[in-house]
């Protein structure tokens, strides 16, 4: 390829909801959305099933979070599964442009060891300062 972006032909919101590719470079498949905010059990099975139908052996999949502000414990399985079955095909995970929210639960869960996570350049990663997520058993996290 000649490093030109080449568009994935588009495909029915019915059939994978609202998760569309942006495009592929490189050998790299760019996962995006514009109209989920939150990966849970619906929006990630949605994700997964595109991914895995879109990608082929040797690929590096990019999921662009920029529009996702929160993700469960649903979702969370789901990035760790989705991992498990590109690997199978010989492919990464990485994901990009992850909110300051999210990037804190993939560390608290440390789901970052597992799937790379870009630096989107929004501040220091969260293991530089660990202080900021200290809070005690009897008193709610700092918002």
């Amino acid at each position: 390829m000649d490093g030109k972006f080449q568009t994935v032909e588009a495909v029915g919101q019915s059939e994978y909801g609202a998760w569309l590719v942006s495009h592929r470079r490189y050998g790299k498949l760019y996962v995006a959305s514009d109209k989920i905010s939150v990966i849970n059990g619906a929006s990630g099975k949605q994700l997964m099933q595109y991914v895995l139908d879109h990608t082929k052996a040797g690929d590096e999949v990019v999921l662009d979070l920029q529009n996702i502000a929160s993700i469960d414990g649903r979702g969370l399985a789901m990035l760790l599964y989705l991992n498990k079955r590109l690997a199978g095909k010989k492919c990464t995970l990485s994901v990009a442009n992850v909110s300051p929210a999210v990037r804190k639960i993939l560390w608290i869960t440390e789901i970052d060891r597992l799937i790379h996570v870009e630096d989107s350049g929004d501040g220091p990663v969260p293991e530089s300062d660990p202080q900021h997520f200290s809070f005690s058993l009897n008193e709610a996290p700092a918002k």
